[in-house]
């Protein structure tokens, strides 16, 4: 790890490490650890390549998992972090396997990997409210991340700097040259590897604003390698009349190619939405220009949350006009929530329609069972001449954070 090497041996040539055993010992005997035990379940439909019977893939996969993240308490400050996840699928069939980890399509890699991989192991220094973190860590900054939907959280080898100097405002920088995934593709749990063919490194900026009453704003720039970059940026507000709460968000994204070859690409999207009590709902639009675009700097949670978004597979990025509708409902005294939601894609290059249909739950417990989550979700998507992308899927996902 050259960056790690190369930051460490910088301290200590600043003369910044002082070493008092005592207090070193502290620092690891203070440290905090925290843990999650994961049981997910997903039961998948669709077809690959081919509408019939034979391409048909109809699977289900149930995976557990362990992920554990200690670091210590501040040692003149700084801390050291390392964190494991492991992964494991007793009981995964053929069809399991075809549906989740090796079948090319809609479920390529990310769900049949067991093993076990260092996912966090950092050094990082904190002055005033700027920290700077080195080394194998999770990051989640727009344009850079993981998506939150499977078992194994992705990660990134590089150096992050977050700082809230600024009031109202958080500034954000990674550079990152090594990425793990979630599966190696081959019933193995993903390790570090290059970001891609011919790709050294991948860096994004971003700032974080709420100066402005109720109002969040957001925007980011990042590259990878000489392949493209892309920005990202959207504008939240939020407000509050008598029993009503009521929002509206914008947001714009775009890819710059540096072959002239291929397609630039953009995208808009517009969301509102209005509560009251524990009932609320949206609507939301979005178009998006050229869609061949690669949405994403480094990690699957880079790719921009379209407004539009399904439950389940969020984010379609071909060329296309969408539109979505959603209400949910909240069970305070259980703590758990209902919703459904209906997306309509209009696809411009294939003249292809589709229609997506949701509905999903999710339930946080409390006192005694304080840590202990679970969501549910269905969907059904259909489309109008392209069949082959018709799918089904369930996914369970249970957990307890301690």
């Amino acid at each position: 790890m050259k960056l790690l090497q190369l930051s460490l041996a910088t301290i200590m040539a600043m003369g910044t490490i002082l070493v008092a055993e005592d207090s070193l010992s502290d620092a690891f005997k203070n440290g905090t650890l925290n843990g999650e035990l994961k049981a997910y379940y997903y039961n998948r439909v669709a077809y690959n390549g081919v509408y019939d019977d034979a391409h048909k893939l109809d699977g289900d996969i149930i995976n557990f998992g362990i992920k554990l993240d200690y670091e210590t308490a501040a040692f003149y400050n700084f801390k050291v972090g390392l964190g494991v996840q492991t992964s494991n699928a007793p009981w995964v069939d053929t069809e399991g396997k075809e549906a989740y980890g090796t079948t090319p399509g809609r479920g390529l890699q990310d769900m049949w990997g067991s093993g076990a991989v260092l996912s966090q192991a950092y050094l990082s220094y904190t002055a005033s409210k700027t920290t700077i973190k080195v080394g194998r860590q999770y990051i989640d900054m727009p344009l850079i991340g993981s998506a939150p939907s499977r078992l194994t959280v992705e990660s990134f080898q590089g150096a992050t700097i977050i700082s809230n100097e600024i009031p109202n405002t958080t500034l954000m920088a990674a550079y990152v040259n090594r990425f793990q995934g979630w599966t190696d593709g081959e019933g193995n749990i993903a390790d570090f590897q290059r970001l891609g063919n011919n790709v050294d490194y991948a860096y994004a900026l971003a700032v974080v604003n709420k100066s402005l009453t109720n109002t969040t704003l957001t925007a980011s720039f990042g590259q990878l390698d000489n392949t493209f970059d892309m920005m990202y940026a959207d504008a939240k507000y939020d407000g509050k009349a008598a029993a009503f709460t009521y929002n509206a968000a914008i947001q714009y994204g775009n890819v710059n190619y540096d072959n002239s070859s291929a397609n630039d690409a953009y995208f808009y999207g517009v969301k509102v939405g209005l509560g009251i009590a524990n009932f609320n709902t949206y609507i939301a639009y979005a178009q998006i220009k050229d869609g061949d675009a690669w949405w994403g700097t480094a990690g699957s949670g880079t790719i921009p949350l379209i407004y539009t978004s399904s439950v389940v597979l969020s984010g379609q990025y071909a060329e296309s006009k969408q539109y979505a509708i959603d209400a949910n409902y909240l069970i305070k005294e259980i703590g758990l929530l209902v919703g459904a939601r209906y997306m309509n894609i209009d696809y411009t290059v294939s003249a292809d329609t589709a229609d997506i249909t949701s509905v999903y739950a999710g339930i946080t417990f409390d006192k005694a069972l304080k840590g202990l989550g679970a969501t549910i979700a269905y969907e059904d998507e259909s489309h109008d001449t392209n069949k082959v992308a018709d799918r089904k899927e369930l996914w369970f996902r249970g957990s307890y954070k301690f």
